[in-house]
């Protein structure tokens, strides 16, 4: 008997995806006296952390089979999962700046996982302190099943003191209850950076001593807090223009603050001796101490008489046309009064990382020296500007007065140009559009300066990104929105912007888009940015992307060959399945069918049908109808299955099944059950037959013989493994015949018989037999004939010494098949073979007689014998 046998999918997949076990359908048949059989289900190791899952196991009876009932036709199949991850600290150390508020440790998962795993984080102390140092942290860290990562985030404390570099662990412990998780790095040091420190400096670059006042005292801040007190040595240095001793006295001494103070002053004595003179000056040096740094190391101090002339620029602030080719500048005696002539030097400056102009491109750098006495008391320059035609800043020139006249004071002593650029320029899109195929994974959308030149500024620009059919992260992945790709002169007047292209496995439309905007440009230098941008336009704002798949699937036929009774079932159902890829689209193919051996519509039905897949449609099945046409067609027939498709993005692998349906019709077996011939007869020649059926193709068979009474090679001719005699039947010779020779061994005896039978040979081989045994019967047909003879042996001696035998004494003689060996001759002796216990088979090697039959018996009383 036989049932049914299929698989049901719950939560473990198998049916509509081959994910965790691999579904069966299967006919169990019980044999005679079998009551258990057993189906095998392959069970699939995924690799991946996952919850106990369940399919089924049903039985059915099949359509038709009766004397057949089910007790428990269903069982679950659970699926235990034995899988782990492994989780630990990215690092076995992190650094923690104090000046940062938090810390983040990184944890890293490795391993497969589709459920959410976690582990406990927490935290203990070494050199660093809870709540003093930092905020202790207990927290549940979860993985999602996409993510490797995972991050922990642990509160620092900037105490503002200054101290050694102080850690505390994290740690990781595996919650109650959790499964699948291993911890490898399960501690990490958390390395506390002290960046506190004291820094003392001169509370000014430049200390005024008025010779009348007897001292001046130098004052010295310190900034940060400190846990003992620090100190810097403050020291004189004698390379001045006053004198140590005679204008004033030298100082090196440590200059300590105590924690909490900020200021300390120190006084030096200078001498007044009553003499009108220039300025004089001597310097001062702070030398680091412990757990200090020095911001001013260097103050002047300044010895100066009561007389002083101020010199300055008469405006602090000029503006001019690129175009206008010059500007003024002028300078005068701003109070006081001369009695001496001075020198006051004008020259302009170009300050790196400023909005300075880059000079001869700009303007023409000027250094004049300026003389004032009591009757010149006003100068003026012309500073020429140069028309660059580049686009750039509202450029600026810093105009600067100096002198080396102690009495002489520069107020104002520095003055700024600002040359007003008059140029246009215009940014944009290189390409309207843009075009990659998915398997670049990189690509470059690229922002040119479609007008005007551009030199020394740089012109940033901002963009906007918008999703269309292809989007972010899924499709690709823009570039960072904190990047400000910068225009600029030379090889800067086209930037790109980085994206990244995701190859992803699935079958979409053949191409994707998304569209990226230009929304403003800036110019820019350093860290300043000027959004205010006159004579500046965007053109081709806007450009296209188009990302175009390049993904292939993979349709085909699942199983491949099929194998169908055809008159055991009137259908066969053949399935076609998505076997590599994924779909995020339709894709239609077609299945028709083919003749090969069978012919539609005699042995099936004609079938052509389109087949759609889509992402939940991954799987389709046709069935095709089988026709029983009860003709004797051999023992199979072939047709087939093939696909086509019109999409390029589809490979059809396998591409072809073959349906092989089994001919049942019709019975092929001996013409007749017993089979009689004389033993005199030679021959008998033994037919096969088609018993039932029309016989519409060849059919090959094979006769062999099987002793029973009669022996083989005895009494017939055998056919016995391997040999075989084969026999054909088609159409126009319906009949197959084979000729077995009977041998006449002229031994009375009975009736014999043996066995033919017969086998169907398949591609070559000799299969099982088709049909019952024939019996041949041999009737004997043979007389006992005999003779006495009388004589004696007459010998004489040859030439050569051995005896002739010419005549001897016969008992009986009797004729008999030719059973005997021919041995060699010696002085009247007889060879005698066993026969029987009372015939011997003898031969004479030299006979002067000739006998009319190549044998003869005598008695055992002969002489010699």
């Amino acid at each position: 008997v036989s049932v049914t046998f299929n698989t049901r999918d719950e939560s473990a997949l198998g049916n509509i995806v081959l994910e965790d076990y691999v579904p069966v359908v299967d006919l169990v048949v019980f044999s005679p006296g079998v009551t258990e059989v057993n189906v095998t289900i392959a069970i699939l190791d995924d690799d991946s952390v996952e919850q106990q899952e369940r399919f089924f196991a049903m039985l059915a009876i099949p359509p038709g089979v009766g004397g057949v009932t089910l007790g428990q036709d269903e069982a679950s199949v659970i699926i235990t999962d034995d899988d782990v991850v492994v989780i630990g600290f990215s690092s076995p150390f992190f650094i923690a700046p104090e000046s940062e508020p938090t810390v983040t440790l990184t944890l890293e998962r490795r391993g497969q996982s589709r459920i959410p795993l976690t582990v406990e984080f927490f935290t203990s102390d070494r050199s660093a302190t809870v709540f003093v140092d930092y905020r202790p942290r207990t927290e549940v860290v979860v993985f999602q099943p996409p993510d490797i990562r995972a991050v922990a985030t642990v509160t620092v404390f900037d105490d503002r003191l200054v101290e050694g570099t102080e850690e505390f662990l994290g740690r990781l412990r595996v919650p109650v209850g959790v499964a699948g998780v291993e911890l490898a790095r399960d501690v990490t040091t958390v390395e506390i950076l002290d960046d506190d420190f004291a820094v003392v400096s001169f509370a000014q670059p430049v200390f005024i001593a008025l010779e009348s006042e007897g001292s001046v005292i130098i004052s010295l801040t310190k900034e940060g807090d400190t846990v003992v007190a620090v100190g810097v040595l403050a020291r004189t240095l004698s390379n001045g223009t006053a004198t140590a001793g005679a204008d004033y006295r030298s100082l090196d001494e440590m200059v300590t603050f105590s924690r909490n103070e900020t200021l300390v002053s120190v006084s030096i004595p200078v001498s007044a001796d009553g003499i009108v003179e220039d300025i004089e000056d001597f310097r001062l040096v702070l030398l680091e101490g412990n757990e200090t740094i020095v911001d001013l190391r260097e103050a002047t101090v300044r010895i100066v008489d009561e007389d002083e002339v101020a010199i300055g620029l008469e405006q602090t602030e000029y503006s001019v046309l690129e175009t206008e080719g010059s500007v003024e500048l002028c300078s005068r005696l701003m109070e006081g009064l001369l009695e001496r002539s001075v020198l006051v030097t004008l020259s302009t400056e170009i300050e790196v990382d400023g909005f300075f102009s880059s000079g001869p491109d700009d303007f023409t750098p000027l250094t004049a020296e300026l003389v004032f006495d009591n009757t010149t008391t006003r100068l003026c320059f012309n500073l020429f500007i140069e028309d660059d035609s580049f686009y750039e800043f509202d450029e600026v020139i810093n105009v600067v007065l100096s002198t080396e006249d102690p009495n002489v004071q520069l107020v104002p002593g520095s003055a700024e140009v600002t040359i007003m650029d008059n140029e246009v320029i215009a940014v944009g899109f290189e390409l309207p559009s843009y075009t990659f195929s998915e398997e670049e994974e990189s690509a470059e959308v690229c922002v040119v300066i479609r007008q005007g030149l551009l030199e020394e500024p740089a012109l940033a620009f901002f963009y906007s990104l918008s999703e269309d059919t292809a989007t972010e992260p899924a499709d690709f992945i823009g570039p960072s929105p904190l990047t400000f790709p910068a225009l600029g002169p030379g090889d800067m007047s086209r930037q790109c912007l980085a994206i990244v292209i995701n190859d992803d496995p699935a079958l979409e439309e053949d191409s994707e888009q998304f569209t990226i905007e230009l929304l403003s440009s800036v110019l820019f230098r350093g860290v300043l940015f000027m959004a205010d941008l006159p004579r500046s336009t965007v053109e081709l704002n806007t450009t296209t992307v188009f990302l175009v798949d390049n993904d292939v699937v993979t349709i085909g036929f699942v199983p491949d060959v099929y194998i169908v009774t055809e008159g055991q079932a009137s259908s066969i159902e053949v399935c076609v399945v998505l076997i590599s890829g994924q779909l995020d689209r339709e894709a239609v193919v077609t299945l028709a069918t083919s003749d090969d051996t069978a012919r539609a519509p005699a042995d099936y039905t004609p079938t052509t049908v389109g087949l759609t897949f889509n992402p939940g449609n991954i799987r389709r099945c046709v069935n095709i109808l089988i026709e029983d046409d009860n003709r004797i067609e051999g023992d199979s027939e072939v047709f087939g299955a093939d696909l086509a498709t019109s999409d390029s993005d589809i490979n059809l692998d396998p591409r072809t099944a073959a349906i092989v349906v089994l001919d049942n019709d019709g019975v092929f077996g001996f013409e007749r059950d017993v089979y009689r011939t004389a033993e005199m007869a030679g021959t008998l020649e033994v037919c096969v037959v088609p018993l039932e059926g029309v016989l519409e193709t060849q059919i090959q068979g094979a006769l062999q013989t099987a002793s029973g009474s009669a022996s083989g090679g005895e009494d017939y001719v055998d056919i016995s493994p391997p040999a075989f005699e084969m026999v054909t039947l088609s159409q126009l010779n319906p009949r197959g015949c084979v000729n077995i020779t009977i041998l006449d061994d002229q031994i009375q005896e009975g009736t014999e018989d043996f066995v033919v039978r017969l086998f169907r040979i398949s591609d070559g081989v000799i299969e099982v037999p088709i049909s019952s045994e024939a019996t041949v019967t041999i009737t004997d047909d043979d007389a006992t004939r005999w003779r006495r003879v009388v004589g004696r042996p007459r010998c004489a001696w040859s030439k050569k010494g051995k005896p002739t035998c010419h005549s001897m004494l016969l008992s009986y003689v009797e004729w008999i098949p030719l059973r005997w060996k021919v041995w060699s001759c010696s002085f009247s002796r007889l060879f005698a073979p066993s026969a029987s216990p009372y015939l011997w088979t003898v031969q004479m090697m030299t006979s002067l007689w000739s006998f009319p039959k190549p044998h003869l018996s005598a008695s055992p009383s002969l002489p010699g014998s």
